[in-house]
């Protein structure tokens, strides 16, 4: 409750037009997130944990951009060690709004990367895979050039190598990620 007050002057003192600051140029983001995955084709329960996302990317104007993300996350494990798990995407952004407005919806479509590791006394466990990652989320701008950045990213994952140790397998595995980010996005 005694931050009910702050949050209430904050959104009471934004100014509800903005710069647009989405026009051409470079971004740079920060966020917190919550990552959850699993293997499609087991009957294997979905595990969970939190991290960290950093994305850097270009707007070709207004409306459309590129992007490179980069994640980890520490996954809660229900058998054994926590482990480590990442992704790495490269794709595009749309956003919608007006102009000036200060909360701009956005869609992201990438190819990406996908990482687990997890530290074994019989030699390190690590998966690696591709797929694509569908997001959709918003930014909430606080300033002409700074806003709160939410979105949540869905990721259809082939796992195509496992490693134990010295021993790897070629593999063709399905996989599925959720990641929910919550944090700050400055456009220069």
């Amino acid at each position: 409750m005694k931050y009910l007050i702050p949050v209430v002057f904050l959104i009471a003192t934004v100014n509800v037009n903005a710069q647009d600051s989405t026009q051409a140029g470079v971004y740079l983001s920060f966020s917190l997130q919550g990552t959850a995955w699993t293997l499609d084709d087991y009957d294997y329960d979905a595990e969970s944990g939190s991290g960290i996302k950093l994305e850097i990317g270009y707007n070709i104007n207004s409306r459309l951009g590129l992007f490179i993300g980069f994640d980890g996350s520490e996954i809660n494990a229900d058998i054994g060690e926590n482990y480590a798990l990442g992704h790495f995407d490269l794709g595009v952004i749309g956003r919608l709004g007006q102009k000036d407005s200060k909360v701009k919806p956005f869609g992201k479509l990438s190819f990406l990367g996908f990482s687990v590791l997890q530290d074994n006394p019989g030699g390190d466990i690590e998966f690696l895979g591709s797929g694509i990652g569908i997001g959709l989320g918003s930014d909430f701008f606080i300033s002409d050039q700074l806003a709160i950045n939410l979105g949540y990213t869905i990721g259809a994952i082939t796992i195509d190598e496992v490693s134990i140790g010295n021993f790897t397998e070629n593999v063709d595995e399905s996989a599925s990620s959720g990641r929910f980010n919550l944090g700050l996005v400055y456009y220069f």
